[in-house]
């Protein structure tokens, strides 16, 4: 298949649009939050122009043009009274400490989108490379490293995260490096598994016939035909990162309190049950991220595989 057909055909498949669409909103939401939610102007103007302020920049009372955020809090910014209800200051309320709830989310999102997406994408890099060589090197290094994933793979992963957790501190870093550890077992799995697979068509057997060197038929051959399982993953590798941080943040287990993250707001909301919107909101934030990242690997899977195509296609 084409990189045309196949872009047709994903472009076609609502789950996986409205994922990447999700997915795409919520990182450029993680990217910016500082843009978006802050206590200090963005820019000002000044007799050289426009100047950029970093985050503790404080107003004096001379200042002149001010370019502010859409929300005029950050996440840790005493916005109000504890437990103020929704209003045009506060769109979502404030939580027991006065802090902006909508500030917060925003924040939030930095935390956990912005971890699946590392966590995701070096799980890719590491799993696909060990992958590539167990099954290449089917002697020694393959059955080695098909046991060392097969161990990795075994132990849980909030176990794995908590474990480090523990040993380097809590931090957003410690969550990454744990999550990473497990991410690539998986991965280097479903490589090697796939490129087993692969290497039975004729495709490849005919670059074999025509003395391809295993290199070759590796990155010319086999490769390309992994691009659409290895985003799969990723997206189901983001959505389970994200749903770690957010499982350890509510145990307390996550990065330093204050840090905005939406465990921890499900863990306030859950002490607080008569305030709907502490827990409401971040509930809803984390379903459709995971949510999203689910669609957009089903609607790539359809979009792949043979069965589903002979399907569409007779219809």
């Amino acid at each position: 298949m084409t990189d045309h057909r196949l872009s047709t055909r994903i472009m076609r498949s609502r789950r996986a649009v409205f994922g990447v669409a999700v997915l795409g909103t919520l990182a450029l939401v993680a990217i910016f939050a500082d843009v978006f939610a802050r206590e200090a102007p963005i820019a000002r103007s000044s007799a050289h122009g426009f100047e950029l302020l970093p985050e503790n920049a404080a107003s004096p009372p001379d200042a002149g043009f001010e370019l502010r955020a859409p929300i005029r809090y950050g996440p840790s910014t005493i916005a109000s009274t504890p437990f103020t209800k929704p209003s045009l200051s506060h769109p979502l309320g404030t939580d027991r400490d006065g802090r902006d709830v909508l500030a917060r989310l925003v924040h939030g999102a930095r935390i956990a989108v912005g971890a699946g997406f590392v966590v995701a994408l070096l799980g890719v890099l590491g799993g696909g490379i060990a992958g590539a060589f167990a099954s290449q090197y089917t002697r020694r290094l393959g059955p080695t490293l098909e046991r060392v994933a097969q161990a990795v793979d075994a132990f849980p992963a909030l176990i794995v995260v908590a474990l480090f957790r523990a040993m380097e501190g809590s931090s957003t870093v410690s969550v990454v490096v744990g999550a990473t550890i497990v991410q690539w077992a998986s991965v280097a799995r479903l490589v090697r598994t796939e490129l087993h697979r692969l290497g039975a068509e004729d495709f490849v057997l005919a670059a074999r016939a025509l003395g391809a060197t295993k290199t070759r038929i590796l990155v010319r051959h086999l490769l390309p035909h992994l691009g659409p399982s290895l985003v799969s993953s990723a997206a189901l590798g983001l959505s389970a990162v994200v749903m770690l941080e957010a499982t350890l943040s509510f145990l307390g287990l996550g990065p330093p309190v204050g840090g905005a993250s939406w465990g921890e707001m499900l863990a306030e909301g859950a002490r607080h049950p008569d305030q709907t919107p502490l827990f409401v909101v971040p509930a809803v934030a984390l379903s459709l991220t995971i949510g999203a990242a689910y669609l957009f690997a089903e609607g790539l899977r359809e979009a792949v595989d043979p069965v589903t195509l002979r399907v569409r296609d007779s219809s």
